[in-house]
């Protein structure tokens, strides 16, 4: 039985990225913050856009211009739906803290 916590293909998971995106988020708003003013939704947006893009060239199908097409709107399509639970799952936890 394996013992890792964490693996790749957990992250590549629905569930594994809303974890990861705001684990990023936490660890990296006050940089962002200092840099930019509060674009948090932004920041989450970008990290499930990027994950999400790791996560087609990890697991798309790039055989024929139909299948690269349609892993593309999908993983797309992923990327919203984390970003918009991630980001409600970061205001959730914003909200308990203040």
């Amino acid at each position: 039985m394996p013992t890792d916590f964490v693996t790749l293909d957990y992250i590549l998971t629905f569930t594994g990225m809303v974890v990861v995106v705001n684990l990023l988020t936490q660890f990296t708003k006050g940089l962002f913050d200092k840099m930019f003013e509060n674009r948090t939704r932004w920041i989450v947006a970008a990290y499930s856009f990027i994950l999400a893009a790791v996560a087609a060239f990890w697991k798309g199908d790039f055989s024929t211009v139909h299948t690269i097409i349609e892993t593309i709107v999908i993983w797309v399509v992923n990327a919203v739906i984390v970003w918009l639970t991630a980001m409600k799952a970061y205001e959730t936890v914003i909200e308990k803290k203040e």
